[in-house]
């Protein structure tokens, strides 16, 4: 277990840090509170903490000079910074000194969840003889800019931090462009190091270039105010294929003028990545994509629907499509379209299990032409309901093959052991495995973490129950492995959008 000492002078602050994210889950032990800067060394030296999250303003010592003393001591946490305001100045000073991030109250519990991720992989692979500072600053301006394509992160914060993501002049952008490269089956480390090689090539081009990996482990460039940015993007596939051994494609945005609009930009990219299947080693163009005129479609829905046991539902999803375009009169080649970007999602879920696309269709490059060549709207029905089924039943084969025996055995002890405790700590003495290691690889293989996966579980198998009348809504959570009713109302509204009470009166 990594251990963690947090820092404040509020005790309201220091206990609800201790409750916002579940550090058993992340393989942390929180070994100490202290109040202020003074206290919390006497326990970091007792303690010897992997990470410390610490106010920057306390009484007896600040968050800055305990930070100093660290230094001396050569004791090398890392340490995150937390203010209530924007102490710019001290951040300048945290970075000098290697912090590994700021983050504003109220603490956002996705920042933190990042930053902690971040951290957990910079302990496990610490490069030596790194230089502190440049690296602190890399992961604050990557941080920053994943903030900012996900638009998690608001304007007046930006400006603060301009000096820390080399932009001291936001007024003076006019253009800027977002290109998304995805690459099939690559690991972290050769992603990272990708990232570095076009970072080196880059920086001959121009200044404004920002290029980082994403949280979704995609390698991102913005071109800021850069004219020739089509030269750059033909550049950097040549070098994209010199260096990698597999597939990938790149992705470009339309022109956006604001900052803020990143998260449009990331979207309009990640959008035609769809396309990836048909277009492998290739840079397509959202203005290009468009002009198809494809349906826009929620991505993020059908990708669910894809892999929801109940089948029934993605069919339904296309039959409702298919009847909006009917009724409201509108182009008929929407519907091949709307077809297409399904299927699509659809192989992209498989590659993405490792499975084969040819299992499903022969020539996937042809999938288009066979959709059109359809001539009536019944024709189409059952074409789509036949591929859409196979396509199904093949994605439930590989979410059950596609996974280590390690992952398999603990989806297996879960499923058989709802009603009773489950949690890394627990069941790496039943696996003898280190809880840390268990918990890395099933959120590696699943993209979730082993305590969702736990409560999500739990959640389902409470479904079932809930259509007896018979059983109080304490006794289902109970019997679904929940401490409390409480709880389980709580995780229940959080992945089905309503309470059991409610989802109970719907059934009956």
């Amino acid at each position: 277990m990594l251990k963690l000492i947090l820092v404040d002078d509020e005790i309201a602050i220091r206990t609800g840090l201790c409750k916002v994210i579940n550090w058993d889950e992340y393989g942390i032990e929180i070994v100490g509170l202290a109040s202020d800067g003074k206290e919390a060394l006497e326990m970091i030296i007792e303690t010897k903490p992997d990470i410390i999250i610490s106010d920057i303003r306390m009484p007896v010592m600040s968050g800055i000079d305990m930070l100093k003393n660290l230094k001396k001591m050569n004791l090398n946490a890392k340490v995150i910074f937390i203010s209530g305001y924007n102490d710019f100045e001290y951040v300048k000073q945290g970075i000098k000194y290697g912090i590994e991030n700021y983050l504003l109250k109220p603490i956002d519990k996705e920042e933190l969840e990042q930053t902690i991720d971040t951290v957990i992989q910079k302990i496990d692979s610490e490069v030596k003889n790194l230089d502190e500072i440049k690296k602190s600053q890399m992961v604050l301006k990557n941080n920053i800019f994943n903030r900012l394509i996900l638009g998690k992160i608001n304007y007046s914060e930006i400006l603060v931090k301009s000096e820390v993501i080399g932009l001291d002049n936001i007024e003076a952008i006019d253009t800027i462009i977002l290109s998304c490269i995805d690459i099939d089956n690559v690991d972290t480390l050769n992603l990272i190091h990708t990232v570095e090689v076009l970072n080196d090539k880059l920086a001959r081009y121009s200044n404004n270039l920002i290029c980082f990996k994403n949280y979704s482990n995609r390698i991102i460039l913005i071109f800021i105010n850069v004219l020739d940015y089509r030269d750059i993007l033909k550049s950097v596939f040549d070098e994209m294929k010199a260096i990698v051994n597999t597939d990938f494609l790149i992705t470009v945005s339309n022109e956006i003028h604001d900052l803020m609009d990143l998260n449009n930009a990331y979207n309009q990219a990640l959008q035609i990545q769809l396309y990836s299947i048909i277009n492998q080693n290739k840079i397509l163009f959202y203005s290009d994509i468009n002009k198809n005129k494809y349906l826009e479609m929620d991505y993020i829905y059908i990708r669910k629907l894809f892999t929801d046991e109940r089948k029934e539902l993605l069919y339904n999803y296309f039959i409702k499509n298919l009847n909006h375009i009917i009724d409201n009169k509108m182009k008929p080649d929407l519907i091949y379209n709307m077809v297409f970007e399904i299927i699509m999602n659809g192989l992209n879920i498989i590659k993405d299990l490792k499975g084969s696309i040819y299992n499903i269709y022969e020539y996937p490059e042809n999938i288009m032409n066979c959709i059109m060549n359809l001539k009536s709207v019944d024709e189409i029905k059952i074409w789509t309901k036949n591929i859409l089924m196979k396509m199904q039943n093949y994605i439930y084969e590989l979410s059950y093959t596609c996974y280590s025996s390690l992952v398999n055995k603990m989806i297996t002890y879960v499923n058989e052991n709802i009603a009773q405790e489950i949690s890394l700590k627990t069941i790496s003495n039943l696996f003898n495995y280190n809880g840390v290691y268990m918990g890395r690889v099933f959120k590696n293989e699943t993209g979730e973490l082993f305590g969702d996966y736990v409560n999500r579980t739990r959640i389902e198998y409470s479904l079932e129950l809930l259509k007896n009348k018979n059983i109080s809504t304490l006794e289902i959570a109970n019997k679904s492995g929940f401490t409390s009713s409480n709880y389980y109302y709580k995780v229940f509204k959080k992945y089905k959008g309503t309470t059991p009470t409610e989802y109970r009166n719907h059934l009956l």
